[in-house]
This record gives structure tokens, sequence and C-alpha cells, in this order.
């Protein structure tokens, strides 16, 4: 089984992601974050509360872009239309938590991990 922290990401595996929704693109980020993900679970240096801190940004922001690929009932229930409204200048969620992806949680993660 596949998981990044507690996210599923097994296809096989009963799960409310749409794999087959995400791009090749968006795939690679996520494994991008995943792979930081367990080197900052792997860390142990002095900087750890630093790492331990963009691990968590890491985790939380790679389960909200997910949300954008999740099935009909669970958009309905938590309102992604809501919120594709609310950051429509970003490109909606996806584009919105794609954003905080690249733009700071992964610089936030290279950066702490670099710290001696």
């Amino acid at each position: 089984m596949f998981k990044f922290g507690h996210i599923d990401m097994d296809e096989s595996h009963k799960s409310c992601v749409l794999w087959d929704k995400i791009s090749k693109d968006d795939f690679n980020l996520l494994m991008k974050c995943k792979n930081l993900y367990e080197q900052c679970l792997a860390y142990s240096g002095r900087n750890v509360h630093d790492v331990n801190g963009a691990a968590g940004n890491l985790l939380n922001g790679a389960d909200h872009f997910l949300f954008s690929f999740t099935e009909d009932f669970i958009n309905k229930k938590y309102d992604i239309d809501g919120l594709n409204a609310e950051y429509a200048s970003e490109g909606g969620w996806e584009g919105h938590t794609r954003k905080f992806l690249v733009e700071q949680a992964i610089p936030r993660a290279l950066k702490a991990l670099a710290e001696k």
C-alpha cells in the first residue's frame, strides 16, 4: 500500500480520490511533496522543529490539493463549488492549493532540510 501521511494513494484500495482525474504534472507534484515529507520524517538534526513544521505544511497542502479530485458526493458535502468561486482568481481551489504547495510548502521544506 502506498501512503503519504494518512492519505491512501493506492488506486486498488477504496479511496474517495479520483486518481484518474489527476494529471501527470499534478501527480508528479504530489510525489515531490511525498518525497520531501518522507525526508522530513527521517530528519533528526538540530533544525527538527522547523522541519516538522514544514512536514505538516506539506501534508496539509497535499490533503487540500487532493480534495480537488474527490468524488462528487464529497465535493457537494464540503461545497467545492463555493471554494472554487472564492479562489476563482487563482484557478479555483485546485489552483489555490497547487500555488500553496509550489510557492510555500515545498520551498519551506527544502530550506528547513538544508539548514544545519
